[in-house]
């Protein structure tokens, strides 16, 4: 039954699961990383806390937010 779920299986789905295993493999060594790199997301979550609670406060709406994004 195995056998038979692994021939059906369309080949992206494969190369998708190496690509993510050598991905993993990859992200689970040392390396060194500049201070800017370590500070990007952060960053960026604290600007999409402070953009969710203006809306979910009203003082913006997400129409606002909407135009801010890139198309």
């Amino acid at each position: 039954m195995l056998i038979e779920i692994l021939k059906r299986t369309p080949s992206w789905v494969f190369v998708l699961f190496f690509a993510l295993l050598a991905w993993g493999y990859f992200q689970s060594k040392d390396r060194i990383v500049s201070r800017s790199q370590v500070s990007i997301l952060p960053v960026a979550m604290i600007d999409i806390k402070r953009v969710a609670s203006a809306v979910g406060e009203g003082s913006i709406s997400i129409s606002f937010v909407h135009r801010l994004l890139p198309e």
